[in-house]
């Protein structure tokens, strides 16, 4: 299981359903033999022909509840 950085938590975490999905979408874009890649100016992703899937494997997680605030 992989290792992601939790946006929300501040630390690297396991997360067994977003390793699912990203192994899932590798499968999906290995089928039309695309790959999504990082866009550097505008922030997006690109859409490309191959199989490099290192980009879109180390993506964060933010599928997490966000932390509590404290409450005084």
């Amino acid at each position: 299981m992989q290792k992601h950085w939790s946006k929300t938590k501040g630390k690297f975490i396991q997360n067994k359903k977003l390793d699912e999905f990203l192994d899932d979408l590798a499968k999906l874009c290995d089928n039309y033999g695309y790959c999504i890649e990082h866009e550097d100016h505008q922030g997006g992703f690109i859409i490309s022909r191959g199989t490099d899937h290192s980009w879109i494997m180390a993506a964060m997680d933010n599928t997490q509840k966000k932390k509590e605030e404290k409450k005084y």
